[in-house]
């Protein structure tokens, strides 16, 4: 498992994530990002369901679709993202998934974070 991945309510995260090992002649379409509070839990149960293509929206984009071997993902936690998250003294669990362009999904080992989510401690926002 990689290093704790720290949130925080109320504030932006962008979150870039290269992507190795693309075959060749597939590429990214999909990504998906899941915040947990097991790692056994349905993905339904995620906290928070983020899912990016190549288009860009407010949860991210895929900007690299790794045609050459490498891709680059990026995932953003936008101000309110975070608004249903309550307990604070506890540890959540974080992945990513890519779907390929033959349909093939890869869990991407190294996006494996223990993750701590935070309060805001200035509730400010313009």
């Amino acid at each position: 498992m990689n290093t704790a991945l720290n949130l925080y309510k109320s504030s932006v995260k962008h979150i870039k994530i290269t992507v190795p090992d693309v075959p060749d002649t597939l590429t990214i379409t999909k990504a998906y990002l899941m915040v947990k509070n097991n790692w056994t839990d349905a993905d339904g149960a995620a906290v928070v369901n983020l899912s990016i293509t190549s288009s860009a929206t407010a949860s991210g984009q895929i900007t690299d679709t790794g045609a050459d071997g490498t891709g680059t993902i990026e995932f953003i936690f936008g101000a309110t993202t975070l608004a249903g998250i309550v307990d604070f003294k506890r540890n959540y669990y974080t992945a990513v998934k890519v779907i390929l362009s033959n349909g093939s999904a890869y869990l991407l080992p190294n996006s494996l974070m223990s993750t701590r989510i935070h309060q805001a401690a200035i509730s400010a926002t313009s």
